[in-house]
């Protein structure tokens, strides 16, 4: 288990002080100057009428339709009352990129409108949005197979009842399959390198260079991680972690946040069987907190699954060759571990599961254009 403190974005990995070649020391020195310069966007947002800590759990405790705020002259955006919510801001960017939501009309809600947050679908309601979600929580509410999520979870509509507004990826594009296998052939012989060699992100990133994916250079992945960052006006190392590389470069296959972590042993539980039909050898599993993040690749030994990563081995498989640096552990006790750690910290948890993508991969090809969606 690797503990990397983050400095902005939703789930950042702060860059390593030490890295893998000059190629890659190189990029890292020229994100920090960038970094520097670059805004980080407003956060003087002024006053705002904003729904209590106590009244956002209360509702979502009985699973009602939460308001996160109202749309104001100083405050206009839904990211800004997401910002400065006591609850909601530790997950503002989660929220409002998850599918059922980065597609909406934000520009054009007037001022003077209240926005919900729908904890069973995770999404953000306004307007005649409202009245449609209360019609459906009714209707679910009257079958004996419904219930609602239990209190300080926000469940994924990959796991609910509600897989039309953010579905499973499916089909050939998904991911799956040869891509999973080449991840997991490039990072095992890496396994026994010291942390001080590559954190977490850089054996994704070493792993992709071994299967022919350009990452360094003003072409490659990783410059445009960083220009989709800048692009949302974001902290340019917003995407440089798992999560970033499966948004831009894969699908997500189970996303969960845990607003609190009260019982750290079930909920970790409650996960992993979640979680169970979503697994992969190959899938790309990321943790994220307010002060630190880590990721890692699913793998599979002797019949269960395993988690390879870079960091402190507390739970290694086999025979470890190093304490810290890249090994493979125990999955579940992995995420137990995440669990009991934002237990302490008093922190809220999310947990990414996806796959990569060869279509959105092939463009770091070399020979081939790329392109930002």
């Amino acid at each position: 288990m690797m503990i990397n403190q983050i400095s902005g974005g939703p789930s950042g990995t702060q860059p390593a002080s030490k890295t893998v070649g000059n190629e890659y020391a190189s990029f890292n020195k020229e994100l920090s100057e960038k970094m520097s310069t670059v805004s980080r966007g407003d956060r003087s947002l002024g006053t705002l009428r904003e729904t209590s800590s106590a009244a956002v759990d209360k509702a979502l405790s009985i699973g009602k339709p939460v308001k996160i705020g109202t749309i104001t002259s100083k405050n206009p955006t839904v990211s800004n009352l997401l910002m400065r919510n006591p609850v909601f801001k530790k997950d503002c960017w989660n929220i409002i990129y998850a599918r059922q939501n980065r597609d909406k009309a934000y520009t054009e809600i007037p001022t003077g409108t209240d926005i919900y947050y729908d904890q069973a679908t995770q999404e953000l309601l306004w307007g005649d949005m409202i009245k449609n979600s209360a019609t459906e929580h009714a209707l679910a509410s009257r079958s004996p197979a419904s219930g609602t999520p239990k209190s300080g979870s926000v469940v994924s509509s990959l796991t609910s009842a509600n897989k039309t507004s953010n579905p499973v990826a499916t089909g050939p594009d998904a991911g799956t399959g040869e891509l999973n296998e080449a991840l997991v052939d490039a990072v095992l012989p890496m396994i026994g390198s010291a942390y001080s060699d590559m954190n977490c992100y850089e054996l994704l990133v070493k792993g992709l260079n071994k299967m022919g994916v350009r990452y360094h250079g003003q072409e490659g992945l990783g410059h445009q991680l960083v220009a989709k960052a800048m692009k949302n006006g974001l902290p340019m190392n917003a995407y440089l972690n798992g999560e970033g590389l499966v948004r831009f470069s894969g699908s997500e296959t189970y996303r969960k946040t845990f607003l609190r972590v009260s019982d750290p042993v079930r909920q970790a539980r409650q996960v992993i069987r979640e979680m169970s039909g979503h697994l992969e050898k190959g899938s790309i599993l990321s943790f994220s907190m307010e002060s630190r993040g880590h990721t890692g690749i699913v793998s599979n030994k002797n019949g269960n699954w395993t988690y390879i990563n870079s960091g402190v081995m507390d739970h290694s498989v086999g025979a470890s060759t190093t304490s810290k640096g890249v090994g493979e552990e125990s999955l579940d006790k992995e995420i137990e571990n995440w669990f009991r750690l934002a237990a302490r910290k008093h922190e809220s948890l999310v947990i990414t599961l996806g796959n990569l993508n060869r279509n959105k991969l092939a463009a770091y090809e070399t020979g081939r254009e790329r392109t930002i969606s």
